[in-house]
């Protein structure tokens, strides 16, 4: 099969633990350890909340997804591209290797967000949307 080209939307995802003071980020080892949301792109004929679902299933093994709820849009600083963010929450906090060497998924304590090497809109819309304010059920 041709590969076909990305779709110019990405999802994003903010997974927040239940009790809302850790979130689920891959530190991109082939990127100097950059920080950043789990996502991916758009597939044909594939709804957002489809790519999101499936997109953290993919990247980080997560199936237990709850409340995803779509929060904002912006354009991506490195590629320019329409991210779609939306947040969840997750009981999940045991995580199998992810299929890529090259990234690791990590619960990050909220509190730490301000001085890991992470995009910066993803910090932003992190901070934006954190359970405190979202109050996610326990």
């Amino acid at each position: 099969m041709p590969d076909r080209p990305l779709h110019p939307v990405s999802c994003k995802v903010a997974v927040f633990s239940p009790d809302g003071q850790t979130v689920l980020l891959l530190k991109r080892h082939d990127m100097d350890n950059l920080y950043i949301l789990p996502g991916g792109h758009l597939e044909h004929d594939e709804q957002p909340e489809e790519a999101a679902r499936r997109e953290l299933q993919e990247e980080v093994g997560l199936t237990q997804l709850n409340n995803l709820t779509k929060r904002s849009f912006w354009l991506h600083e490195l590629d320019g591209k329409v991210v779609l963010g939306f947040t969840a929450y997750s009981s999940e906090t045991e995580l199998p290797p992810p299929p890529e060497a090259n990234e690791t998924a990590e619960w990050v304590p909220i509190e730490s967000l301000a001085h890991m090497k992470l995009v910066d809109s993803y910090r932003d819309f992190i901070l934006a949307n954190r359970p405190t304010r979202l109050k996610f059920p326990t």
